[in-house]
């Protein structure tokens, strides 16, 4: 089940955000690190209810922000779409579970989201080195609309116009 989440949900978040760091870091992947995401941020997604949690029974095992927030370097990209788009950020599945299609659920939920509060397209950015994440999007219908360069370097941009038939539902309860 996917649901919006509450304060009482903050040190679980950053749980599986610390977990993902440390998972990626033994696969090489140097994406994220102490300085980003760190709990300001987490706790700034959850205040201004931008976070979304899976879960499974009461475990909290995936987080992600959705909101219209994005990078000035996005501004450099040629998007495929004009209006206004919801930005997915720091979409997180917990080690032990990925691989086990939460992540596309998760990004499922974003475009239904997305649908039902009028926005034209989802964007995001993927760190080149994330080949999980890059073809995840790719897999999902995503375009990728060029490169930004961000603090640890380079990143994808990929976006996906928002349409009634854009797909099937995820499993929303918000």
């Amino acid at each position: 089940m996917i649901k919006q989440l509450s304060a009482k949900h903050t040190e679980d978040a950053y749980l599986i955000i610390k977990d993902v760091i440390s998972s990626m870091r033994m696969q090489g992947i140097d994406q994220w690190d102490e300085l980003y995401p760190d709990m300001p941020v987490i706790i700034r997604d959850i205040s201004l209810n931008h976070a979304v949690g899976y879960f499974e029974g009461d475990s909290l095992v995936a987080y992600m922000a959705l909101n219209d927030e994005y990078a000035p370097e996005y501004d450099s990209i040629k998007w495929n779409t004009n209006g206004s788009a919801l930005i997915v950020h720091r979409l997180s599945v917990i080690s032990v579970k990925q691989g086990q299609g939460i992540a596309w659920n998760m990004m499922l939920f974003a475009e239904q989201y997305a649908l039902e509060n009028n926005y034209c397209s989802v964007r995001l950015d993927a760190f080149v080195m994330n080949s999980f994440a890059n073809r995840l999007y790719i897999k999902m219908g995503y375009d990728k609309t060029g490169t930004i360069e961000l603090r640890k370097g380079l990143f994808n941009c990929y976006e996906k116009r928002i349409s009634t038939d854009t797909g099937k539902k995820a499993i929303i309860n918000l």
